[in-house]
């Protein structure tokens, strides 16, 4: 968050590690992640990627529950030298 609050960008994990299992079935999640963002730009043509935080959960006066982010930052999600990186758009 402290990357994004300052318009860095930030490592994420590496793309293939046989050394850890961690690293392996984070870069896989951010394979998937990578992929719908892919699809989505080629089918309408946007680019909806964003990181939210923090994230308030409350109730309205009628019941009805809300969780939503305070901040949302537009990113973009990319492999670069055997890494992903997660960069602000």
């Amino acid at each position: 968050i402290d990357a994004l609050i300052n318009g860095r960008e930030k490592k994420m994990c590496d793309v293939l590690d046989s050394r850890s299992e961690v690293n392996n079935t984070c870069s896989n999640k951010l394979k998937k992640i990578a992929r719908a963002d892919a699809l989505i730009f080629e089918e309408r043509g946007t680019k909806d990627l964003h990181v939210g935080w923090p994230f308030v959960r409350g109730k309205f006066a009628d019941g009805t529950l809300v969780r939503a982010p305070l901040l949302v930052f537009p990113v973009v999600l990319m492999q670069r030298d055997n890494a992903w990186i997660l960069q602000p758009r």
